[in-house]
């Protein structure tokens, strides 16, 4: 699918792999919950097209807007940070500030 194929698509899919197979995305998902090799080549597509784009964007071979998408929405990329504010699984509570010997002008 990649690398000198003859489909013209710009990265590898399971979306062709299914046209070329002739069936749908759902058949193939329900094979590849049946059958683990199957299941196998699927992931094994999913990665080439993750180094295709990840190598596409590098060498500014492919659109970085499409690039950025698609990796984010197929493969869990982002440019952004979570961060998870808790302790031990659990939300930070409300924090006392005492301020001890202060003097007051009243």
């Amino acid at each position: 699918m990649a690398g000198g194929d003859n489909t013209g698509d710009a990265m590898p899919s399971n979306t062709r792999l299914s046209l070329m197979l002739g069936v749908t995305r759902q058949t193939m998902d329900t094979w590849a919950k049946k059958h683990d090799d199957f299941a196998e080549v699927m992931r094994r597509v999913k990665a080439l097209q993750k180094l295709t784009l990840q190598n596409g964007g590098l060498l500014e071979k492919f659109n970085p807007s499409v690039t950025k998408l698609v990796l984010a929405t197929n493969h869990g990329m982002s440019d952004r940070q979570a961060i998870d504010h808790t302790s031990g699984d659990e939300p930070i509570g409300a924090i006392r500030v005492e301020v001890v010997g202060a003097q007051s002008n009243a």
